[in-house]
């Protein structure tokens, strides 16, 4: 098959990295799989004024080519035939080759998607989260309309489709984890107990409750030892004593997981949750909200499944702080054993029969 995934650009976020590992996959099983970009979208005016207000200057520049090509590098491979448009917009029909099936990855590129020539391919969408934005309300929604094909990644997505958007006809390729990249050796929890979490501002990220939560079991627990990591510089609210790592490496991140007793989950709204897997199949055990693939990974005998609050999270820190090694590493072993559930090989080989049956269907 020849195939073309439309990015909105190359960063760290997760799934920029899960449609980057499809598409490795697809062009490691012989397919022709090209990516087609533009680089980051310049900050706007609003945005640039309220930076400048904050006294932290004019931000004139987006990301350098060579900047998003490192990305892609690290995030997947660069060897995969790709082309970076020279600056943001939306991506037209001279930009992307005549294929046979062409993927949106993302709201804004299922808009792109959607106007371009029927000869660019069967128009597919790898729908990742139910994506609600105050700034752009209910134009992310109005992509889920549109006669694209869909992929997603969780049963809780593969429902809001069907009751929401009346689709039933929805292709499942859950998400999975590289476990060659993220793994650890037993062990028991660290001398300093230790809490993790990743920082991100997106809307629905719910970064606060992770900020609160740490703010008030740090109180009750003095000696509390907190690690995160983002793609940006950390914000404000978060403590000067959190040991922040900034667009760490892919392979420093497994080292972040397999150093904590507890990874802190809190998203709102979610549609898979990477990191979950990610903490677990480093042996560490999942503080989560219900957000994403949530309930249908954690329980009782690998973590814990909360409510959006800061009182109910640190309650659960406190358990952790207090409980036997014993006790704790049966959780561990237990979220090892179910991250080790879910293989990238499984969901890239459903991945590539979704797109096949598609074909299939069309002649």
């Amino acid at each position: 098959m020849k195939i073309t995934f439309v990015l909105p650009t190359v960063n760290i976020s997760g799934g920029i990295r899960v449609a980057l590992i499809h598409a490795k996959a697809l062009r490691d099983s012989g397919h022709q799989v090209r990516l087609v970009f533009p680089p980051p979208k310049p900050p706007s005016f609003k945005e640039n004024l309220k930076y400048f207000l904050n006294g932290k200057g004019w931000r004139r520049t987006t990301e350098s080519n060579a900047k998003i090509l490192s990305n892609l590098s690290m995030l997947q491979d660069c060897s995969i035939d790709h082309h970076v448009l020279k600056s943001w917009r939306p991506v037209i029909d001279a930009d992307v080759p005549d294929a046979d099936i062409i993927i949106a990855t993302w709201w804004e590129t299922a808009e792109w998607v959607a106007a371009l020539s029927p000869i660019k391919g069967i128009k597919v969408y790898l729908i990742q989260g139910h994506e609600i934005f105050a700034n752009v309300p209910n134009r992310a929604q109005r992509t889920y309309w549109l006669p694209l094909h869909k992929l997603v990644i969780s049963k809780w997505l593969q429902e809001v489709m069907r009751v929401l958007y009346r689709d039933v006809h929805c292709s499942l390729v859950e998400n999975a984890v590289d476990h060659s990249q993220f793994d650890a050796p037993l062990r028991g929890k660290q001398n300093v107990f230790t809490v993790g979490t990743l920082i991100s501002v997106s809307e629905g990220k719910n970064h606060a409750l992770a900020i609160n939560t740490i703010i008030e079991a740090k109180k009750l627990l003095p000696n509390l030892r907190v690690v995160a990591f983002g793609a940006h510089k950390a914000p404000e609210m978060l403590p000067g004593w959190v040991e922040y790592h900034i667009n760490p490496s892919q392979n420093k991140i497994p080292e972040i997981y397999s150093v904590c007793d507890a990874w802190l989950f809190t998203s709102r709204s979610e549609g898979f949750g990477l990191p979950i897997l990610e903490a677990m199949a480093c042996r560490t055990p999942v503080l989560s909200t219900y957000a994403g693939a949530a309930p249908e990974i954690i329980s009782s005998n690998n973590g814990r499944l909360l409510p959006d609050s800061v009182e109910d999270f640190v309650q659960a820190i406190t358990e952790f702080a207090n409980m036997e090694d014993p006790d704790w590493k049966i959780l561990s072993d237990n979220a090892y054993r179910k991250a080790r559930e879910y293989s990238w090989d499984v969901a890239t080989t459903k991945f590539e029969l979704a797109l096949t049956n598609l074909i299939n269907s069309e002649v």
